[in-house]
């Protein structure tokens, strides 16, 4: 089996014996393109030692997306009342 990304999608090559393994990941089955899907992070994830470059590219890109967004500093306008008031 094998995992690659193509326009946000996580699309897997599979033989019909590892179907169970992406049914269990939560990837969605396409019967008109014949292949299993996901658009879900959090769900190719789980099969990520199957995942090819493009795959792996697009799962670092949205780390280091998410890891920018966590570790930006945030702005507080701090306000002191004076004691007793």
């Amino acid at each position: 089996m094998h995992i690659y990304f193509e326009k946000e999608t996580f699309i897997a090559c599979s033989t019909y014996e590892e179907k169970d393994i992406l049914k269990e990941a939560g990837f969605i089955w396409d019967p008109d393109r014949k292949l299993w899907y996901t658009k879900g992070y959090s769900i190719a994830v789980e099969l990520e030692q199957f995942f090819d470059e493009t795959a792996r590219k697009a799962f670092e890109s949205r780390l280091h997306q998410q890891s920018a967004q966590y570790n930006k500093p945030v702005e507080t306008k701090k306000r002191y009342r004076k004691y007793g008031k």
